[in-house]
């Protein structure tokens, strides 16, 4: 038998470092003043344009001044800068009253009337209403919630309490730190950015179920054994798996961001920092807290115990 790694007597070091890392995120939401909010979740007109051959040089702040009348423009170029596509996006507070055409034959007559005429192509357009916005940020919410709610009800009714609660606050932990690090690198965070934490949160809980199952067979095989040993055990039986299956996954992962733009480079960056905080908060978090409540537990049973002898 390999020697076994006491994963779990690092849970306060673990839950001291985890909630470092969470304040700072809280902290760089509150300084940039919320996320960047994609159009899905801020009212407004989003366009995809291509200029056309002999345009001439067109960058990203040519743009932005030539729009400069519609409000505070948002604009990102796409591909390579040859291609000469670019993002655009108006939020509907600076344009309100008006509608998706007219706000989008402002944009475009704006365009043309510094690059030229016939020289602006609109490949691609949304417009997300004030109403479906909220909507949809309810539903956000809602569903997270939801996910957590459901997860702890499964790991309750196949595992004890404790091991429920632990694998509740690992994947909120990944949540957390995802959310934290979308705010401080100000990613746009859009519904491409819901399914990546939600991807995440699927991938930590199934690793965080994998080791409780072995904890139930070893607690089946080694009676004898100490909780605690039996623990570290079964992380380190599993530690193979966990490292292979994640840097198999992050391999795939890495390509997309490497080979892909726009939202699904997003998606990629988003998958990589929850993948690696999804491992450890499955072997510091989840199984850390389960060998901590274990502690509390047997403290609390032998103070009984303790003023029985004493009052005898």
């Amino acid at each position: 038998m390999k020697r076994i790694i006491p994963f779990s007597t690092y849970f306060l070091p673990a839950a001291v470092f985890s909630s470092a890392l969470i304040i700072a995120g809280l902290a760089g939401y509150a300084i940039h003043s919320g996320f960047n909010l994609g159009i899905d979740f801020k009212a407004g007109l989003i366009q995809e344009i291509q200029f056309a051959p002999g345009a001439g040089a067109v960058g990203t702040e040519d743009i932005r001044g030539s729009l400069s009348a519609l409000g505070t423009v948002s604009v990102q170029n796409i591909g390579d800068p040859e291609d000469l596509r670019f993002m655009i996006r108006v939020n509907e507070a600076e344009g309100e009253g008006q509608n998706e055409d007219i706000l989008g034959a402002a944009i475009k007559n704006a365009l043309e009337n510094r690059f030229g005429p016939d020289k602006v192509i609109v490949t691609q357009s949304d417009y997300v209403g004030s109403r479906f916005s909220k909507q949809l940020t309810d539903q956000a919410g809602l569903l997270m919630g939801l996910t957590l709610l459901l997860i702890l009800t499964y790991a309750s009714i196949r595992f004890k309490p404790q091991f429920a609660i632990g694998a509740v606050l690992a994947i909120a932990h990944d949540a957390l730190i995802i959310v934290g690090f979308v705010a401080w690198s100000r990613m746009e965070f859009n519904t491409t950015t819901i399914a990546a934490i939600l991807t995440i949160l699927g991938y930590s809980i199934n690793d965080t179920i994998v080791i409780f199952d072995r904890i139930r067979e070893n607690r089946r095989i080694l009676p004898e054994d100490s909780f605690v040993n039996i623990l570290n055990r079964s992380v380190t039986e599993t530690l193979g798996r966990t490292i292979i299956t994640t840097a198999t996954t992050m391999a795939a992962v890495l390509s997309l961001f490497i080979f892909t733009a726009g939202s699904m480079r997003a998606f990629a960056l988003a998958l990589l920092v929850g993948m690696v905080s999804g491992v450890y908060s499955t072997i510091f978090i989840a199984v850390g807290f389960v060998n901590f409540w274990d502690i509390k537990l047997n403290a609390k049973a032998k103070k009984p115990a303790k003023l029985a002898l004493q009052t005898k």
